[in-house]
Order: structure tokens, then sequence, then C-alpha cells
């Protein structure tokens, strides 16, 4: 049995969980990291990054590291239909010079993050280690039970972060369940091609006549990520049939792909992922000894890049509770509900946002109205704009997409 004695023990090592180990490590506190996967898996899974997230990488020091481990820059947000490029915008106009935001795989900032953990005195990163159960005096959560290629793990901690994502093992002990607040009749369906030779790194929205947007952003120099929706429950269906036959309406829409479509040969060169669009929330961050960060108390649906975005700045929140939990010597539910009360109403706000506009976004009956929609808003004079912007901010589909927009650095295309 391995036994061990830390201020902190986070559990789960994904971005959000090793983001907190490195800013609580940072404090001063000696933090203990689990992770399950037994080393850095590297998957075709992307990511994008908000002004806001760029922000907290560049204070911490990682932003350069994480650029020169692949993430790309991208300062173009565009929007373009079948007939070519609606608009374009340049991310800077909205948030000043030198302002961008990134892209890339999911895996890039939480193998840096992982890494310094490691590296760092007071760090221990355990990989291969499984979550169990807890160790309780009362009712309070005093450290975790973990197995480690069956050999038994008990980690004593004053303070326990779950952080372990969707399928929180940590909440499910717990017993709260996660209240679903809304489910779509669609699917994220996530695949990657070749990107052209002449392709600029951008994040780019492909709007059609008859099917959902799709959304296109930069892996890395060589490859290109695609974000569709297709109906649920059709993702097994979709791959007995020709992979050409599902990228024929993303090519009228992004002719400069053509040439990468029609090489591919299978579904599987172009790495297919299917992720549940629904939105989800835990009414309670907080207990005695513990508190729930990430998706494991929150959950978004992709198209707003919420949910990495979101447990990053958990984790910077995450350090004045901690902090006064350390200086008052008190991790009951009262004193670290300070973490609970700063966060959950940015979190509802947002859970709001991402309900409202994916209800726009996803509904089947809305594609030939939103595509005349964003051809007629976009090409008509600079004054005009104003007016139908005015007009569409009196009507919930206004109001949302202008804030959304605004928040992820997109408000500059409908102005």
């Amino acid at each position: 049995m391995i036994r061990k004695n830390v201020d902190i023990v986070v559990i789960g090592a994904g971005p959000g969980g090793a983001m907190a180990a490195f800013l609580l490590l940072l404090e001063g506190y000696q933090v203990c990291l689990v992770e399950v996967e037994r080393q850095n898996r590297k998957v075709a899974r992307g990511e994008y990054f908000q002004v806001d997230s760029i922000n907290l990488l560049k204070k911490y020091d990682l932003l350069e590291e994480a650029i020169c481990s692949g993430l790309q820059k991208s300062q173009n947000l565009s929007i373009y239909d079948e007939d070519g490029l609606i608009k374009k915008n340049d991310i800077r106009e909205l948030f000043g010079d030198g302002s961008f935001v990134l892209t890339g795989y999911h895996h890039t900032v939480r193998d840096i993050l992982r890494k310094k953990v490691q590296e760092h005195p007071a760090g221990d990163l355990m990989m291969g280690t499984a979550f169990v159960d807890f160790i309780r005096e009362g009712d309070a959560v005093i450290g975790v039970v973990c197995d480690r290629a069956g050999e038994r793990v008990e980690i004593y901690a004053k303070l326990t972060i779950g952080a372990d994502g969707r399928g929180s093992k940590v909440r499910k002990k717990l017993s709260p369940e996660m209240q679903t607040l809304q489910q779509y009749p669609v699917q994220a369906l996530l695949t990657t091609l070749p990107a052209p030779e002449d392709f600029t790194p951008e994040v780019s929205i492909r709007i059609s006549r008859h099917s959902h947007p799709t959304l296109i952003y930069p892996l890395d120099q060589k490859n290109a990520r695609i974000v569709s929706s297709i109906e649920k429950g059709t993702f097994s269906q979709l791959v007995k049939e020709h992979v050409h036959k599902f990228y024929d309406p993303i090519s009228k829409s992004s002719p400069e792909f053509q040439n990468s479509v029609a090489g591919i040969k299978n579904w599987k060169e172009c790495h297919p992922s299917v992720f549940h669009y629904y939105t989800q929330h835990v009414g309670q961050y907080a207990w005695d000894g513990l508190i729930l960060v990430g998706d494991a108390a929150h959950t978004f649906t992709p198209n707003l890049g919420l949910g990495q975005n979101m447990a990053l700045k958990d984790a910077e929140m995450l350090k004045e509770t901690v902090n006064w939990g350390f200086e008052t010597n008190d991790f009951s539910r009262e004193n670290l509900q300070l973490f609970e009360e700063r966060t959950m109403e940015t979190h509802r706000y947002w859970i709001k946002k991402d309900i409202e506009f994916n209800r726009l976004l996803l509904h089947r009956k809305y594609h030939r109205l939103r595509y005349e929609v964003h051809r007629r808003v976009f090409r008509i004079p600079s004054a005009s704009k104003k007016i139908v912007s005015h007009l569409l901010g009196r009507r919930e589909s206004g109001f949302v997409m202008k804030e959304v927009l605004q928040a992820i650095g997109l408000l500059p295309l409908w102005l």
C-alpha cells in the first residue's frame, strides 16, 4: 500500500485539473495530481481558446510555450456561405492590438501543465491512478483512496478537488445528480482534414441552405478541425456510407478543401469522434473538504468553446478560496462556498446563453432563415447594418447572438 500526506489532492489531470494543481503549487502548497491515464495520450480532439483564456496563459508564462508546442494563432474570424466570403474581421478591432485566439490539439496545454506539476519540487503527478473512494472523518472528506495497477493508494489531504470531467466519479460518489438543463436532437461530429497549402490560419463559420453551420479552425500547420452537427443517433448509419457523401455540402461552402476531401479514402482517415449536445449543471460545488471544478461541475455544448475555457478560469478563481481555507484552517462547506458563490452565477449565465444560442443554431427549421439573415445582414451598407442589429437586439435571437458573439470575439461580424 502507498500512503501520502499532502496539502491538496486533485483528481483528474485534464486542462482544468492540471491548471488548478499548477496554480496551487505556485501558491506554495504541496499538491498531488491524480490521473487515470497511464501516459499522456495524444488524440485528434481540437480546442478553441478564447481571448480571456489566452490572457490567463500569458499571465502565468504559459502562452509562448503553448504556441511553440503547436497551438495556432488566428486573428481572422470569418463567415462564408456557398457563394464565398461574407465577412472577414480582425479580432484586434474588438480586443486591441496584439489580440488573437488560439486553436489546436486538446492535449497541448494539458501536457505542458502536467509536466510543470511533475517537475515542481512540491508537485506529485500520479499517472495510471484511478480514484476509488473518499477517506472521511465524519462528514468531511480528508483524503482519497485510489488504485494504481492493483495497489491501494491512500492520499490524505486538507482539500480534495474533483476535476475528473463530464463522467466524474468524484461527483458520483458524492451522489448529487447532474441536472440536465437542455438536450438537443443533434450531436457534434468532429473530423480532421489535411489543410490546403494556402490555408490561412483563421476561425471560420461556413453556412449552408441545407445543413447546420460548420466550424473550421486550424489544429496545426498541416491539419484543420471540422466541427459539424448531425442528427442524434445517425452516426452509426453515416459511417456505413462513403465519407465523400458527408463532406460534399462542406465542400460547397469551403471550396479550398475540395482537394483535401478528394484525398480522403475512408472515415478512419479523418479521425471522427462524436459529442452529445447537452448542457448540465450540478447545484452544489462545495462539500466539507472538497470542491468540484470544470466539467465535473458544469458542462457545455462544444459550439462556444466554453468547456476548457471555463475550467481554466475555475482554476484561477479557486486560488482565493484555497488561500482563505489555509489561513483559517477551515475547509468546511461554509468556508469553501466562497468559490461556489464567485463562480456559480457566471456559470449559470453562460449555461443560459449556451442553451439559447444552440436552440437557434441547431434547430432544423432555422437553416434557410439563418442563411438568408446572414447573407442580407452582412451584405447591406454599414448604416443599415446598425439598424438591423438594433432591431435584432430587441428580439431574443439578437440579444443572444450579440452577447455570446461578443464574449467569444465574434461580435464584429454582426456590426
